[in-house]
């Protein structure tokens, strides 16, 4: 009799454990870094280390009260956007909470691998710089993110979309530029420049998307990073982008409140 009850007990609480994760969403993340910046400044690669576990709150899974969360990241490098190959993390759904521990620990592994995924990427850029004396001052930002928004806004249904960029977001590409007589004309062409990105990469409706700029202070460069806000703001809520913080920010750090 004991045992029957033991059995049923935990069959029980298998399946509020089940229920409990049945309306869990999937989130898929693409993580874009601007290695132009690395060369700048040693402080851009320890921002996005100190992000990680905001990548795993943004998922849901940041906590031992949060663990039904579950999808994928993807971290494309921003320097040659016609050579990108993403690297590709998942974490799955399978067995969400039918072993507490054993998920706790899916998801310890979950992040050792994404550490190690952005140590990788980053040791690949050093040597690609070195033996190949590439040249980065071209920084094409917006038609990379365009790619990527493009592709958020086909993930299937009960899945979120999310973009984290770590650049100040200073493009410097033939399609526009904040430098220069560049800087000008964005000043004071907005509509000019936005037609010559359109006609290259059109943005998606961005309504139920989140983005997340995240960039290293830098005093040399506060004007044009106040310039890069007032320019990105505009062009992302011309495609609906939510004014939530939660949705939308610009800034040297992540604004979540679930």
């Amino acid at each position: 009799m004991k045992i029957a009850k033991k059995i049923m007990f935990l069959l029980l609480l298998f399946i509020l454990s089940c229920n409990e994760c049945e309306d869990s969403l999937g989130t898929d993340i693409f993580i874009y870094i601007d290695f132009t910046e690395l060369e700048e400044n040693k402080n851009n690669i320890e921002i996005v280390f100190n992000n990680v576990d905001r990548i795993l709150e943004i998922m849901e899974v940041d906590t031992s009260e949060h663990l039904c969360g579950f999808g994928e990241v993807r971290i494309f490098p921003i320097y040659d956007y016609n050579a990108i190959v993403p690297v590709n993390l998942s974490l799955s759904s399978e067995g969400s909470l039918e072993n507490k521990y054993d998920r706790i620990d899916e998801i310890k592994e979950f992040k050792v691998n994404l550490i190690t995924s952005l140590k990788k990427l980053i040791q690949t850029y050093k040597k690609e710089s070195m033996d190949k004396s590439m040249d980065y001052k071209n920084s094409y930002i917006y038609i990379p993110i365009c790619n990527g928004l493009t592709r958020l806004k086909k993930i299937k249904d009960k899945r979120k979309g999310t973009m984290i960029i770590f650049s100040d977001m200073l493009e410097n590409s033939n399609l526009m530029s904040f430098y220069g007589n560049g800087l000008h004309k964005i000043k004071n062409n907005f509509n000019d420049v936005v037609k010559i990105l359109n006609e290259n990469c059109s943005l998606p409706d961005l309504s139920d998307i989140s983005i997340q700029v995240i960039y290293t202070p830098n005093k040399e460069k506060d004007q044009l990073i106040e310039e890069a806000k007032r320019f990105w703001s505009k062009l992302f809520k011309l495609n609906n982008i939510s004014t939530d913080p939660q949705f939308y920010n610009f800034d040297t750090y992540f604004e979540l409140n679930r």
